[in-house]
């Protein structure tokens, strides 16, 4: 299985606002997690700040792997998609992708 995590980081709260184009607007309550599986292909999201929703934020590509856990995270101002450890949910490595034109 392959999974996407949506935690809270610190007291940030995020929501998975786009999947693959598809719009999902699934946040994440205050004390939770949201698990999503997909399967291992080039993925294409858009994650948010449950408390901004409103502002714009980049549409991400990763490629996911069997067996593997990822995670979106924000830095200082931007999103980015990160495989994490099962166990630990330490972050392993980015794997934020650019944007290809088709």
């Amino acid at each position: 299985m392959t999974w996407m995590r949506f935690a809270i980081v610190g007291a940030l709260l995020l929501a998975l606002l786009v999947l693959d184009d598809k719009d999902v607007a699934a946040p994440v309550v205050e004390d939770g997690r949201l698990h999503i599986e997909v399967m291992p292909a080039r993925h294409t999201l858009v994650a948010g700040r449950a408390a901004a929703l409103s502002q714009p934020y980049p549409t991400l590509a990763f490629v996911a792997e069997a067996g593997r856990v990822y995670r979106v995270a924000f830095d200082a101002t931007a999103p980015h998609v990160y495989e994490v450890d099962r166990s630990t949910d330490a972050v392993v490595r980015e794997v934020t992708e650019p944007l290809t034109a088709n």
